[in-house]
């Protein structure tokens, strides 16, 4: 049931069986091809064996693989992803990963190219911040949707100004909790709780 292009994506993007393996069933979930050829720019390598009890049969790490089992469950939203917020997540450690985990179910294709500009740890703090100034609500049921990732836009392009005009902040859940200064990029969905 595979279009061509579909078929060519497989064989370009996903270049050894590895990687393949790897995606396992959820390869046919996706239906970009370009979302293919993106997990297929992941790194791999090849293991030694440790041991005897091992063989010599080679043995290969996928970044692919090593994601889906940071990500568990959470992996299947990458599945629909851009092929922008594919690369964006395979550059992640699993450290961060474990670090943005709990966000993971709520964010959006737009939400997470929208943060892609900014540091990882910024990006965790941006998500703290609106959590405590938005509330719950909006950090589970926005960010999904075009508003909530045009606020995240809107605070990466005043956290980028402030960076040119040299008075960045890296505790960006301090200045959205603790200032105004980013009330006009929050919109509507501003409701203040003092």
């Amino acid at each position: 049931k595979w279009e061509p292009d579909f078929i060519a994506a497989v064989a370009e993007g996903l270049d050894h069986n590895a990687k393949i393996m790897a995606l396992g069933p959820e390869l046919l979930s996706i239906k970009d091809p370009e979302v293919i050829r993106a997990f297929g720019k992941w790194p791999m390598k090849e293991v030694k064996p440790k041991g005897p009890k091992e063989g010599k049969k080679k043995k290969y790490v996928t970044r692919i693989g090593q994601v889906k089992e940071a990500m568990g469950s959470d992996f299947s939203i990458l599945l629909d992803a851009s092929p922008a917020v594919i690369e964006e997540v395979g550059r992640w450690s699993n450290q961060e990963i474990a670090g943005i985990r709990h966000y993971l179910p709520h964010l959006g294709s737009g939400s997470i190219e929208a943060m892609s500009a900014l540091p990882f740890e910024m990006q965790v703090s941006m998500l703290d911040g609106l959590w405590d100034r938005l509330g719950r609500d909006f950090v589970e049921n926005e960010l999904k949707l075009p508003g909530g990732a045009g606020v995240i836009a809107n605070i990466v392009k005043e956290l980028t100004a402030m960076q040119k005009r040299g008075s960045a902040v890296k505790d960006v859940k301090g200045l959205l909790t603790g200032s105004d200064i980013l009330d006009p990029a929050m919109g509507h969905y501003l409701k203040r709780r003092r």
